[in-house]
């Protein structure tokens, strides 16, 4: 039994008396759109004579939100404490801050809010639209006067106490330990609960949820190593890493399907990072706040902590990072010492970077490539960075660092930066540099690079500096204009974005259809500002929305009257061919066409981004086709990727060798499909997104899972190649 530190329970005589008290603290909350929850028990308080309250917009009853105490790193490396309050609501907030002299100055952030605050005396007041993570600046302070507010959404069907597979942490308890989640299980911390540290080690289908916090744990706040099909919403670190060895908010290593999205980290102590991902694949981050010690984000290969294998398929959207002595995105370290791998396909998107403050020269967005690592395929858009001290703004190289490696990294190649911006006092040193003549950086393209508002279209402009080995590195204007009028054409099918039957009426859906001319199958690109688009009808002034703002991958694409929401707002991430996905700024995922059909009249909805065709749409003048417009798009040259090769020897006797079905360079091809069947034609093993890893054939069958006889088999791999399918076939041969 792990021990419970209860202190608003302890004239309690029973859980049952416990529960009574949580639902009357809950229930006249919930009625409203506002929900503040009380303290969690043994969890430091504010250090200072501040007080903030919340109410829904325009009402007159107002919320107190409780404070705590967070400790965070000066740009001298010290350690001081600010401030933290979390709650949830939705629509629009009224803040009031109650400060602890006369308010100077206030400033809210991430700046693309928009947010003006009122100040006069010692209150500060403002309104946000919805729930946000930002943080509030008072006096020209962003230490000791600087205030962080959580604001979560509205929590929906959220686990009971007594559910089957849920462990529940109810409010009002703190639970002083790790607390290590089964395989198959759900960690619910309801808000106003905390916990030491949370472990989901080596399992499989497991949830962290809730509106709680995690406290000062030791070394990391949430460990999720070789796990699969995790998810990890809704709960808010204060200090990971608190013992001062390191740790991180998450630790993500060599792990497949893990789901982070509406959470929030804070340390203090050195090395301690917010989120590392180790050689994993198919990461997604969404919504979350991040102020850290040492790196926010970290993209790493093997050879640390155990861990080995490529690093693939990994999502960051609607992210604010503050990381206060570090880097905010770090690529590269760690690799496996004696194995090529590959740090590949990171996709980046509506990313607020604040006050980073670093003294040494690297780069905010930072590759330091080493240890037989190829990083490639990388797409940043939409990347906001506020002024920071004394450092460089995005800084590339393939190294050799002996500290941390035994090997120079492979390469860098095929990096691309769309709508990435700083704004400060002056223009940030940057630098792209190779290895050597084997150990290239290319293939790395800047359209519409904004520094303090120009863009940026030659090196010297941007005060970078390219060094040797590298090759291929350009900027340029991004060949789309606002106000311009375009047919949205998807290219899996060859079909363009309509709302269903020509219709003008609000809420119908968006389909596909073959362009016949008509202006209702024209967009208008607008300036949403912060280089984001809105897309406008052109026959009804409707506007491309996802409905009801939903977050949930499926829902449909709709038409709707102009509004402020996220959800009419969208980044744009570049594809080969001068094709672009379109990505829905609240929710992270992109416009896709249905089942990736190519039938008229199929529905447009919001996916988790893959980069495949269905989800990749041209931009065409109307009356000209998708071909013309492609051909006269101009595309970067990119590097050739090696095509997939099956190795037909295999014999799984479990001496190391040929053990499992390998393809070579499959890794560059993860939208892909294979079958074998025996000499009867009957299918043995299929499975897709095959990675030579965690989807492999080892002579048991997929379908009834026995182990099949020696002998001939022939397979059949299919493949997507910058959105073309092609297909591979041969034999095996099968040994024991």
């Amino acid at each position: 039994m792990k021990p419970i530190i209860n202190h608003k329970t302890t004239l309690m005589t029973s859980v049952k008396l416990l529960a009574v008290v949580v639902c009357l603290c809950f229930s006249v909350a919930t009625h409203a759109t506002v929900i503040t929850y009380p303290q969690v028990p043994g969890v430091q308080a504010c250090q200072f004579a501040y007080t903030l309250k919340a109410r829904d917009h325009g009402t007159t009853t107002w919320n107190t939100v409780y404070l705590y105490n967070t400790p965070v790193t000066t740009a001298s490396g010290g350690a001081t404490n600010t401030t933290c309050g979390y709650l949830s609501c939705s629509g629009s907030t009224d803040y009031k801050i109650i400060f602890s002299t006369t308010v100077t100055s206030a400033a809210v952030y991430p700046a693309p809010m928009n947010v003006t605050p009122t100040f006069g005396g010692d209150s500060i007041m403002f309104t946000v639209s919805g729930p946000k993570k930002f943080y509030v600046d008072i006096n020209g302070d962003h230490y000791n006067n600087c205030i962080h507010i959580i604001a979560d959404p509205l929590e929906v069907n959220p686990p009971q106490q007594g559910a089957a597979n849920v462990i529940f942490i109810p409010s009002g308890t703190f639970v002083d330990s790790i607390i290590k989640v089964p395989s198959g299980k759900t960690l619910y911390i309801q808000g106003g609960a905390g916990v030491r540290s949370i472990n989901l080690d080596s399992t499989t289908n497991t949830k962290v949820l809730g509106r709680g916090v995690i406290f000062r744990p030791n070394f990391d706040a949430i460990s999720a190593s070789y796990a699969s099909n995790v998810t990890i919403d809704g709960v808010l670190d204060f200090n990971h890493g608190w013992g001062g060895g390191g740790g991180c908010g998450i630790r993500c290593g060599q792990s497949s399907n893990v789901s982070i999205s509406n959470c929030v980290s804070f340390s203090s102590k050195t090395w301690g990072d917010g989120y590392d991902i180790f050689c994993s694949n198919g990461v997604t981050v969404n919504d979350v706040f991040i102020r850290t010690n040492d790196d926010a984000i970290a993209f790493y290969g093997g050879g640390k902590d155990g861990f080995t294998g490529n690093c693939t398929n990994i999502t960051v959207t609607n992210s604010t990072l503050l990381p206060d002595l570090a880097h905010s995105f770090h690529v590269g370290v760690y690799g496996d010492q004696n194995t090529d791998t590959q740090i590949r396909n990171i996709t980046v998107a509506n990313v607020d970077i604040c006050d980073w403050s670093r003294t040494a020269g690297q780069g905010s967005i930072y590759f330091t490539v080493g240890d037989r690592v190829r990083a490639a395929n990388f797409k940043f858009s939409n990347v906001r960075v506020k002024d920071f001290v004394n450092t460089a703004f995005i800084t590339m190289a393939v190294v050799y660092n002996s500290t941390y490696n035994y090997n120079p990294g492979r390469a860098i190649d095929s990096v691309f930066y769309t709508n990435v911006s700083y704004t400060g006092t002056a223009t940030p040193a940057s630098s792209i540099n190779g290895y050597d003549a084997t150990r290239e950086t290319t293939n790395v393209f800047f359209k519409n690079l904004l520094i303090n508002g120009t863009t940026v279209t030659s090196a010297a402009a941007g005060n970078f500096t390219i060094g040797t080995y590298t090759s291929n590195i350009t900027f340029s204007a991004l060949p789309l204009t606002i106000g311009q009028t375009y047919v949205l054409t998807a290219e899996n099918s060859g079909q363009c974005a309509n709302p269903s039957g020509g219709s003008s009426a609000n809420a119908t859906d968006i389909v596909q259809n073959t362009y016949a001319n008509n202006t209702y199958q024209q967009w208008v690109l607008v300036d949403a500002g912060n280089n984001l688009y809105k897309l406008k009808n052109v026959n009804n002034g409707l506007y491309m929305d996802i409905n009801n703002a939903s977050t949930v991958a499926g829902t449909n694409a709709i038409q709707w009257p102009s509004d402020a929401g996220l959800n009419q707002q969208f980044a744009l991430i570049p594809q080969p061919g001068g094709y672009y996905s379109i990505m829905a700024c609240h929710s992270g995922q992109v416009l896709d066409v249905n089942g990736n059909s190519s039938t008229a009249g199929a529905t447009i909805i919001q996916w988790p981004y893959s980069g495949n065709n269905n989800q990749c749409w041209l931009f065409g003048s109307p009356g000209t086709t998708a071909a013309t417009v492609a051909a006269a798009m101009v595309e970067p040259s990119l590097a050739i990727i090696a095509e997939p090769v099956v190795n037909s020897a295999l014999s799984p006797n479990g001496d190391g060798v040929n053990d499992v079905l390998t393809i070579a360079n499959i890794q560059n091809y993860p939208d892909n499909k294979i079958m074998v069947i025996n000499v009867n034609g009957t299918k043995v093993y299929e499975a897709s997104h095959y990675d030579n890893v965690t989807q492999v054939f080892n002579g048991h069958s997929s379908v009834n899972g026995q182990l099949q006889p020696q002998g001939t088999y022939y397979y059949q791999l299919q493949y997507t190649d910058k959105g073309v399918l092609k297909s591979k076939t041969g034999f095996i041969v099968l040994k024991y």
